[in-house]
């Protein structure tokens, strides 16, 4: 079936009048839903790296097939640019033993969970949010000058985004705030991190307390940009 056709059936069958048969839906369709995504992970795990970035800001991607919703969503139009984004500021060399490390960590639970693997199992992998953290901490010396690098990634994300096919689409864009959106749950966890005394001497003894304090400047020019791209959008 196609994907209208889908949506035409789904449309049918929510509108009986049953609750029960309803709520019976939402759940067969979750289960739907996470099935063909094990799947999909499963048949290729070459975007492994990717993906464990993704998750980090995979909750303010909207639904499959649903609308992005400004101030609330981003667009998942924005997954390939920000991978390019990604590759530029690690370098192609250092996101390349990035990508092979993840293909690694995923083949490996692959061999060991057989037909039981799902992507779960990779986000629960020690190693994994590791991975993620060093990639943070390495491209934090890339944003000091945040203003420079707020509109950088905006033009790229504009440039990489592929066309709009609808209405919702076309009017969503990846501007100030939506730049701020990404990068305050990219490093989300990171900023939980640092306010832990404990958690903090973890990452000094990997990062060393010189990388440890940009990251902590960077946090810290980031939520002054946020201020003033807030102070600039309530004088116009």
């Amino acid at each position: 079936m196609s994907f209208a056709e889908i949506r035409d059936e789904v449309g049918n069958f929510q509108s009986y009048p049953s609750a029960k048969v309803n709520a019976f839906y939402r759940e067969t369709w979750d289960n739907c839903l996470q099935a063909f995504q094990s799947t999909q992970w499963a048949e290729d795990n070459t975007q492994a790296f990717e993906r464990l970035i993704l998750t980090n800001f995979s909750h303010l991607l909207p639904a499959v097939g649903e609308p992005p919703i400004r101030g609330k969503n981003l667009s998942r139009r924005i997954i390939d640019p920000f991978i390019n984004v990604l590759r530029q500021l690690l370098g192609p060399d250092q996101f390349d033993q990035y990508q092979a490390a993840g293909d690694r960590m995923v083949s490996r639970l692959q061999s060991e969970h057989g037909s039981n693997f799902d992507w779960d199992m990779v986000i629960r992998e020690p190693t994994a949010q590791t991975v993620v953290n060093d990639v943070l901490v390495h491209i934090s010396q890339h944003f000091m000058k945040m203003g420079k690098r707020r509109r950088w990634m905006i033009d790229m994300m504009a440039s990489g985004m592929p066309p709009a096919e609808t209405r919702e689409e076309q009017e969503w864009q990846f501007g100030d705030r939506e730049f701020h959106m990404l990068v305050d749950a990219l490093y989300f966890g990171i900023r939980g991190a640092l306010d832990s005394e404990t958690d903090r001497q973890v990452m000094v003894r990997r990062y060393d307390e010189k990388n440890v304090a940009r990251l902590y400047t960077m946090l810290q020019l980031l939520d002054r940009d946020y201020m003033e791209v807030m102070r600039r959008e309530g004088q116009q």
